[in-house]
This record gives C-alpha cells, structure tokens and sequence, in this order.
C-alpha cells in the first residue's frame, strides 16, 4: 500500500515538474508538446541505459550546472541593477524580503517558524527516511556510517543552495521595481525566471541558464524514474511472477522507467490542458508533504516495539488520507485553512492514532495468536 501511494504520488508531482521545466521552453520558443517529451524522453533514454549509477553522476553533473547557472544568475541581477549591491539589500530590506523569523501563529500561512520547524521537521523525516528516492541513495552508499555523512552534509547544502535561489528571487523583484524587468500582464510566479532569462541575459548566458534549469528538473526526474521502477518490480511484480532469473528483472525495470516516465508526461501535458493560477511549486510540495505524511505513518507504526495488525496499519491509513484532503480540500477552493508544511503531520499523526487505538480494541482471535503485524514480522 505506501509503495502504491509512493507510485501515484511521486509521478503526479514530477509530472508537474516536467511542466514547470516545460514553461521556460515554451518562453523560450518552444510549443508545448515538444518541450515535455523532449525533457521527458531524454531523462528517460539515459536512466532506461545506465540505472542508479547513471542517475548518480548525471545527477552530481547536473548539480555543478544548476549552481553554477544560479551564481551566474545573481552576478547579472547585480550588474543590472545601478547601485549594485547596496540597491540590492535596500529594495529587499524596505519589501521586508530579509525577514529572518516570523513568529505569528497561523496554520494557512506556509512560510513562519511554526510550520518551518514543526511541520518542516516531520516532513523532511518523511523525506528523507521513508520515501524510495532518498533510501535507495543510501543503500548505495559504502557503509552506515557514509550513508549518515552524505545525509547531514545535504542538509547544510540544501540550506546554500535555497539560500542562493531565494536571493535571486530578491533580486528579480528589485528590477522588477525599479521598472528594469517588465513582465507581461498575467504572467504566474513560476514563469517569472523564464522571462527574466529571455529578456534580460546575453544570447550565450541564455543557453547556459537553459540548461540549468534543465538539469535541476531532470536530475529530480532520473532519480524518480529510476526508484519508481524499482518499487514498482520489487512490491509489484516480483511478488506476481518469483523464480525468474535476475536479467528478466533488470529488463522490466527498465521497461517499467519508461512506463513511468511515460505517465508523468501525461501528467505534465494535462497539467498544462487544465491550466490555473496556483503555484506549480506549491502543488508539488502540497502533493508530496500529503504523501510522505502517510507513509512516515505506515513507517513509524511498523518500527514500534509492538507493532500493531496490518488491519489497523490499513485503517490508520485510510483515516490519516481523508484527513490530509479534508485540509487540502479548501486550498483547492482559494480558501486555505492549513499550509501545505502541515499536511505531513496530519497524515503521520492521524495515520499513527487511528491505528494504534483500532489496535488496542481489536479483539484478539481465540487461540491468543497475534494478527500479522504492520512490518511482517511474527
């Protein structure tokens, strides 16, 4: 069950991603269909050839050229503005962009120390402890103790990273004011950075900050093919067709990455038919914090010292789900009553609570055997 909740949602999101790298292509001159199958094919063409170790470096490749095209980035939006970095900190400053904590309480807004610390916190547990991408990059490290130090060490890289495309960001809205970065009417804030590409960066700089883009979004969608295909044969297919030989194995995996990437292109393109104002970072972030939620759920009741029944683990599940659209329900209508960091908690929470006290008044059968427990074990 979370490997089928792994499956729905990871392709929904990174079918997303592939329509917001879609967006700057189309900015660029491209039409629509072109740019998702050619971001989609080629991410598919090199996981389907070369597997985990091809996303691996593909992926270390691709993050020198997304850093690299975000410095470059920054040392134009200071070259552009007159008074240099000074203008910078004062335009920011005055807009209140520097704001280094926001300490008000309320539940609809994403961005305060609540929901950064509290919600974040179990959020990135789930992340980066019980969803498929990030363990399967553990599992190839050389031992615990490495898997441990590329874990922490990526938490301190996150942070530089984020740092630098939040300063962009700041630095778009200081052109923006002092009217030397005009956007046409209507234009989403995804699409902003496409245009400020297009319009404002010599021929030759456009080219490399394309292909940044290009490679943050594939380097997510390579790892996501590449895990979605493996959950899918080892919790699907194995179980429905064992005894076969490894090499059978490896060739539907890799069938099963081009099925998958297939299916986000889908994703992508009806994304793109539907249209709408929302953030697409915002719903990927919604769609992923409502999975992980559940998962971590399903996670931390099967870790527990007395695991509870599967019946229960199930019913938790269920339960933490209509929990988590009954929250994100009124965000779909304009009227949010809980930001997306929260959406994890109330999953995990409510996941671990209905199951625990379905648990506790479960009749036990009559010969004092214990129901299967939520991690297998007897």
């Amino acid at each position: 069950m979370a490997s089928a909740l792994f499956l729905i949602t990871r392709t929904i999101a990174d079918g997303l991603r592939i329509y917001l790298t879609a967006l700057l292509l189309i900015i660029v001159g491209w039409g629509v269909g072109p740019s998702i199958l050619i971001v989609g094919i080629v991410t598919i063409v090199y996981t389907y050839l070369g597997g985990m170790k091809a996303v691996i470096w593909t992926d270390l490749i691709q993050f020198v050229i997304k850093i690299s095209g975000a410095a470059l980035a920054a040392g134009f939006v200071l070259y552009l503005l007159p008074g240099g970095w000074d203008q910078f900190v004062s335009i920011g400053k005055d807009a209140g962009k520097f704001e280094f904590l926001n300490t008000d309480f309320d539940p609809a807004v994403t961005f305060n120390i609540w929901a950064g610390v509290l919600g974040g916190a179990v959020f990135s547990m789930a992340s980066h402890g019980a969803d498929q991408l990030m363990v399967q990059r553990y599992l190839c490290a050389g031992s615990l103790r490495s898997a441990r130090l590329a874990l922490v060490l990526s938490g301190f890289t996150i942070l530089i990273q984020f740092t630098l495309f939040l300063l962009v960001g700041v630095g778009m809205f200081a052109l923006n004011k002092e009217g030397l970065f005009e956007l046409p009417e209507g234009t989403l804030n995804d699409q902003v950075f496409s245009w400020f590409i297009v319009t404002k960066l010599p021929v030759g700089v456009v080219g490399i900050l394309v292909a940044a883009v290009l490679a943050a979004a594939m380097s997510t969608l390579s790892s996501s093919l590449n895990s979605s295909a493996n959950s899918f044969v080892t919790d699907f297919y194995r179980p429905l067709r064992p005894g076969k030989a490894e090499g059978h194995y490896v060739r539907t995996s890799r069938l099963a990455t081009a099925m998958w990437g297939c299916a986000q292109m889908m994703v992508a393109y009806s994304a793109f038919l539907i249209g709408g104002k929302t953030s697409i970072v915002l719903q990927v972030l919604g769609v992923a914090g409502a999975a992980f939620g559940l998962v971590l759920g399903l996670f931390l009741l099967g870790t527990m010292k007395k695991p509870v029944s599967s019946n229960a683990a199930l019913v938790g599940l269920l339960f933490g789900f209509f929990a988590v659209v009954s929250v994100w329900l009124p965000t779909a209508f304009g009227s949010p009553i809980l930001a997306w960091p929260w959406y994890a908690p109330v999953g995990a929470g409510t996941t671990v609570l209905v199951a625990l006290l379905i648990s506790r008044f479960q009749p036990k059968p009559i010969d004092g055997s214990l129901s299967t427990p939520a991690n297998g074990s007897s």
